[in-house]
């Protein structure tokens, strides 16, 4: 069959399916690339997926909240702008709200003021806290350990699941009415309490997360500083955990049994101080005005006041010498002498710089101001809590100008460089004497990097390592290349021994001082003759170990006579002897260079010795190489 033939019968068997494959080509060389086509396609797609299949919507939650998520960490301000006009009318209601309703308790509870106020000096606590105590119930229905940063949920503990269903959203909202606040006020502005219907939330801040907890009723001021100390105690014992979450819950057990804590009630406190109040309210009252006529005695007297006045000036001349603390005025009234001022919140404690000082402080009220103190001390101390300085890394002030230099890890350096926000006092960082390295690993790690053997410590300061223990030869002489890989060095391995050099001081110990008797002349007896074949093969242990360490091995053959026979005679037959010994020795393969004879001759062998005397001695000389092990 030709080819016209061929071409004949495939147009009559092909031709249709032939023409609907190139319209549809023409169709789709018509339509564009495929992303123009699913582009068009897909917004339909999606509306009718949505309306007739719930599982669209399901599917989406998890990358939309993640999506979410992500932009609140990466833009926070630009987050929350968008929510701004949605949150700022609700958040200055709220605020209203809190101090309404204050405000209203307070009133409300001023009848019953006079016996709550002797309650309040008895228990030396303030008269608006004792009136709260008495006047509302309330308890911490839950508690939400917040990383600042990102606004991610550290740990939670609540009493009722009902408070909140969603942590994380509410997280995110406190998150983004904080920056709702700070960019409506100037300054480091935050909100510390928010109203939430019958509930109100207090927000405790810390340096690398914050503490929300939603409270029923109205709690007193003790509950603040206890959630306050809490914060602390959480930034003090756990700052990388806190600083560093990422989401990972392992091993925050500890930070879980803290953020717990604040949800059980100070109950027993207030019971037994309302029970002591009650059985004994008029003993109390004479004891309390008895006190107050002793202590108005002692503060008013005027020889009291008056020897008071030196160490009110020399209180003032203590607390104006800190750094970070200024008086600028004291004044006496009714015995008690007050000293007001500003104080930096970084600046030492005053009352205890005072009592170190040996001022007497019963007569010294102090009304101090917190502010930002600019002075050069302050400055550095601030930028020092700021950074987290790091060891190898030195700082000082030049003017308005940190000055940073020495080594730190390449994303410490990084983080400073990228500062976006400087400690007050500094206008910019000068990180041109900064050098970064490459971020250190543990000691675990560099154990498992280095293949340390178990018997082998290691301690590390800085880039430079110490080793102490038993390894093989091997290893440690490959010890410094693995080093180099790391980029660290070797500080020290005096004290580190090969399990090789081990082995041959057990073996020298078996050789030294061994004894070989004769029967006559050169001829050993039957024992010592034995023996030599197991000695042979334990020098030549010992030769292949001395070998392989690079040490020296010297092995003395002493030969021995008894006292029979003149000075010459008995001199010869020792070196006989030493000689026959060398001689055996090398027969059974012991290497003749580790062998030397010693024949002594001042040897003056002891009256009455007998056969015993003759003998010969071996002595082992085994010395460490001159250069080390590495």
């Amino acid at each position: 069959m030709t080819q016209a033939e061929l071409g004949r019968l495939r147009s009559l068997l092909l031709d249709e399916e032939q023409t609907r494959l190139e319209a549809l080509e023409r169709r789709l060389d018509e339509q564009g690339p495929l992303e123009k086509q699913l582009a068009g396609l897909l917004p339909a797609a999606v509306a009718h997926a949505a309306e007739s299949d719930p599982k669209l919507g399901i599917a989406l939650q998890k990358p939309i909240r993640e999506g979410v998520a992500l932009t609140v960490r990466e833009d926070a301000e630009g987050f929350a702008e968008i929510l701004f006009p949605i949150m700022g009318p609700s958040i200055r209601r709220a605020i209203a709200e809190a101090l309404k309703d204050f405000t209203r308790s307070l009133n409300h509870s001023m009848g019953r003021g006079l016996l709550w106020r002797v309650e309040a000096l008895r228990r030396g606590l303030p008269y608006s806290e004792v009136l709260l105590e008495h006047t509302m119930a309330y308890r911490v229905e839950q508690a939400l350990l917040i990383q600042s940063a990102t606004g991610l949920v550290i740990s939670k503990a609540e009493l009722s699941a009902a408070v909140a269903q969603d942590s994380d959203a509410f997280s995110a909202m406190l998150n983004v009415i904080q920056d709702f606040i700070r960019d409506s006020f100037s300054g480091e502005s935050q909100i510390s309490t928010l109203e939430l219907g019958n509930r109100t939330v207090w927000i405790t801040p810390g340096q690398h997360a914050h503490l929300a907890c939603v409270i029923s009723g109205t709690p007193g001021q003790r509950l603040r500083h206890r959630l306050a100390d809490t914060v602390d105690l959480l930034q003090r014992e756990y700052p990388d955990q806190l600083e560093n979450f990422t989401g990972d819950r392992d091993g925050l057990g500890a930070i879980d049994i803290e953020v717990e804590r604040c949800l059980k009630p100070d109950e027993e406190e207030r019971a037994q101080a309302q029970a002591s109040y009650s059985r004994w309210p008029l003993l109390l009252l004479l004891l309390l005005l008895a006190g107050l006529t002793w202590w108005a005695w002692g503060r008013w007297s005027p020889s009291s006041i008056a020897a008071a006045e030196p160490a009110v000036s020399r209180a003032e001349e203590v607390l104006n010498q800190l750094p970070g603390v200024l008086i600028h005025s004291v004044e006496q009234q009714d015995g008690q002498w007050t000293l007001r001022g500003l104080r930096d919140p970084l600046s030492a404690d005053p009352t205890q710089q005072l009592q170190a000082a040996g001022i007497p402080t019963d007569q010294l009220r102090l009304e101090l101001i917190p502010f930002v103190s600019l002075t050069p001390a302050m400055v550095e101390r601030r930028a020092r809590q700021a950074l987290r300085l790091p060891e190898g890394v030195q700082m000082h002030l030049a003017g308005s100008t940190l000055v940073l230099s020495g080594e730190a890890e390449a994303d410490w350096v990084a983080r400073v460089q990228r500062m976006p926000v400087l400690p007050p006092g500094i206008e910019q960082v000068d990180s041109t004497a900064l050098s970064g390295r490459a971020q250190s690993t543990s000691l675990e790690d560099l154990r498992q990097s280095l293949e340390v053997p178990p018997q082998v410590q290691m301690s590390r300061s800085g880039q430079a390592l110490s080793f102490t223990g038993v390894a093989d030869l091997a290893w440690i002489r490959s010890l410094p290349a693995r080093l180099q890989t790391q980029n660290l060095r070797l500080a020290g391995a005096t004290e580190l021994e090969p399990r090789e050099w081990q082995e041959a001081l057990a073996l020298a110990k078996r050789v030294h001082e061994r004894v070989l008797y004769f029967d006559e002349q050169t001829v050993l007896n039957a024992a010592s003759g034995a023996s030599l074949d197991e000695l042979a093969a334990t020098i030549r242990q010992l030769d292949r170990l001395a070998e392989r360490l690079q040490a020296g091995l010297t092995v003395n053959l002493v030969g021995y006579t008894d006292a029979r026979g003149d000075a010459s005679t008995n001199l010869s037959l020792r070196r006989e002897r030493s000689l026959s010994i060398l001689r055996a020795l090398q027969a059974r393969q012991v290497p003749g260079h580790r062998l030397q004879l010693d024949a002594q001759p001042n040897y003056v062998a002891p009256a009455g010795a007998g056969v015993n005397a003759r003998k010969l001695i071996l002595q082992v000389h085994l010395s460490k190489p001159q250069g080390g092990w590495l």
